[in-house]
């Protein structure tokens, strides 16, 4: 928490709302305290979890997880990129906004934090008018034993305030009851893919009785697209070094694919944000 202690020292904005949204009651009967705030980020600790949300009764030990796999879990969410390039991916954050998460999930996951459940809110300018709109994405945040739960409500949310905006005009939570959500706004990409999957929700069938020829598609009707399960065991797993040799031709790929993207960017074919972004990709998985 030290760490955390240090960025928020800095954070007259956070400092200053602190008190006026500690433990304050909102809708559906949940209680919370803003537990770290900075200009683009607004954490609240609940008191309690969203019914729909399970929690570990166990007791069994939790993993140790890094900012490394942390950092690599985060470049796995992805979200449909815009016009820009048709048929890729691109993070669902900037990389300035997952540097600036690391450090608040690694105090999240933290033993400290055992069956707590997050209120999240991330805030990212809109470039085209900075000063009066924003992309905001709401989700909470728990852990489940070593399962990481995200149920996401708002993802990329455009709002445009229309004048100068402050703090609690995009940081004041508002709750939401979890519902089934079939829209594909995410997808996941990656080494750590195989740690990734949706939430399986019996609330989210279909109550028509499907014909015979659509019985393989059943599972695909379950399924919850704004709820994500991570393997933390799997995602650890997966992000450790490969063996030497398979080390090496990995290198050279990297190498070119580093190249690539700094052509790229130079002829101006790529933006900064995306190259930097891409970038860390590649570094990411040394």
């Amino acid at each position: 928490m030290s760490r955390l202690k240090i960025y928020t020292k800095f954070n007259l904005v956070g400092s200053f709302f602190f008190f006026l949204f500690s433990c304050i009651s909102w809708q559906r009967g949940l209680q919370s305290q803003l537990y770290f705030s900075s200009p683009n980020l607004a954490v609240y600790k609940l008191d309690a979890s969203p019914k729909e949300i399970s929690l570990n009764t166990s007791g069994h030990d939790a993993v140790a997880v890094d900012e490394k796999t942390l950092k690599s879990i985060l470049f796995t969410i992805r979200k449909d990129r815009s016009f820009l390039r048709v048929n890729d991916k691109e993070t669902l954050w900037s990389l300035e906004t997952i540097e600036e998460l690391l450090p608040i999930l690694k105090d999240i996951l933290s033993p400290a934090n055992k069956n707590k459940t997050f209120f999240i809110v991330v805030k990212e300018e809109d470039k085209l008018s900075p000063y009066s709109r924003i992309f905001r994405t709401t989700f909470y945040l728990n852990r489940n034993e070593n399962t990481l739960q995200i149920i996401f409500e708002e993802i990329d949310t455009n709002i445009n305030f229309g004048t100068q905006f402050t703090f609690s005009d995009w940081a004041n939570p508002s709750f939401f009851k979890v519902v089934c959500k079939k829209e594909k706004p995410l997808t996941f990409s990656g080494k750590l893919e195989v740690a990734f999957q949706f939430k399986k929700d019996l609330s989210c069938e279909d109550k028509i009785i499907l014909p015979s020829k659509s019985v393989d598609t059943k599972l695909e009707n379950q399924v919850n697209y704004h709820w994500i399960l991570v393997n933390l065991e799997k995602a650890i797993e997966a992000n450790k070094g490969m063996p030497i040799e398979i080390g090496k031709e990995r290198s050279k790929g990297r190498e070119k694919r580093l190249k690539e993207l700094q052509d790229l960017y130079k002829k101006g074919l790529i933006n900064r944000d995306d190259y930097e972004i891409k970038k860390a990709e590649v570094l990411g998985e040394i």
